[in-house]
């Protein structure tokens, strides 16, 4: 299902359309569709094969998304900036070694497990969010640029987060991305694997019950607190 370049290419550009959910750009819709492109690349790929795609795509992501570290490794750290290159460079395959765990986790269990088509895009919002959640606690922590994050300027879907936490919030933006490559992939690859009709249109109950959910959270039982008089705030940052 396309070239090895072509595969590539969309892992790259998935990890990069997700980036920009993030600030600068701070684009919080494109994280709904952003991680489509990786989906999309994994159909028919093995589990090795998924893990080097995931793994390109979470370096081009970490590396748009964390640039920042740099200033903070030369600025206060007072790290030379060719090796703040360097280490910037490590963290980011660290840490896309989480996305490499994910596609090769996907890619695993469509092709060894019998698992309903409909099931799957849940099942990838889960395993992204657990992931999430390791990353957050594993070999000290990072948990900065969680996939809920993005929504931090939608005031309707990060109230989720008061409920359920980012997780949560990541979790609702992965299965609206999963179930949205589900559709390409058997509008586009009408063969097996893709599942039947019946198959795509539980998946999408799936998530729009969900987000049909969050909207109901936000609107109807918590409202967003912003709004009012300004209230000044003072920080101290210890250490």
């Amino acid at each position: 299902r396309g070239s090895a370049a072509g595969r590539l290419g969309l892992a790259v550009a998935s990890g990069l359309l997700v980036a920009s959910a993030f600030p600068p750009l701070d684009l919080g819709w494109v994280a709904f569709i952003g991680w489509v492109p990786l989906f999309l690349s994994l159909s028919g790929a093995g589990p090795r094969e998924a893990a080097r795609l995931g793994f390109a795509g979470g370096l081009a992501f970490y590396l748009a998304t964390i640039w920042w570290v740099i200033n903070t490794m030369t600025t206060y750290g007072g790290m030379p900036l060719g090796l703040s290159l360097v280490a910037l460079l490590l963290l980011a395959a660290v840490l896309a070694g989480y996305t490499a765990a994910f596609a090769w986790l996907v890619a695993t269990g469509e092709g060894r497990l019998p698992l309903p088509v409909w099931l799957r895009p849940t099942l990838a919002a889960i395993l992204w969010t657990a992931l999430e959640l390791a990353r957050t606690y594993l070999f000290s922590g990072f948990p900065w640029a969680l996939l809920g994050y993005t929504q931090h300027r939608e005031p309707t879907v990060r109230l989720l987060a008061s409920a359920v936490g980012v997780y949560g919030v990541s979790a609702l933006v992965m299965l609206v991305n999963g179930t949205t490559a589900a559709l390409l992939r058997r509008l586009v690859w009408r063969g097996s694997g893709e599942g039947s009709a019946r198959d795509g249109w539980v998946a999408v109950g799936i998530a729009a019950l969900v987000v049909l959910a969050t909207v109901g959270y936000g609107r109807g039982i918590w409202q967003d607190p912003t709004g009012g008089p300004a209230v000044r705030v003072g920080l101290l940052q210890g250490n």
